[in-house]
């Protein structure tokens, strides 16, 4: 989440970033795309800063009114 973090801050440099030491949210965002791309063919398009800055632009241009509301997350601790 760290390395995330600071790819927001390169495509967002306004934005705050609070470093949590206690973790709650024990989930791995450590992901595989081998066997998709195996089994399917798949092939990813687009990078980590690519969707956030498609975020961004979403939020920007109004497309998401609201990046607050609950329907946006799968997580509420």
């Amino acid at each position: 989440m760290k390395e995330i973090g600071e790819i927001i801050k390169t495509c967002i440099p306004d934005v705050i970033i609070n470093h949590i030491k206690e973790i709650k949210d024990k989930r791995s965002y450590r992901v595989s795309f081998d066997k998709i791309e195996r089994t399917l063919g798949f092939n990813t398009s687009m990078t980590v800063r690519d969707g956030i800055l498609e975020i961004k632009e979403a939020i920007e241009s109004g497309k998401i009114a609201n990046p607050d509301d609950p329907k946006y997350y799968n997580y509420h601790g």
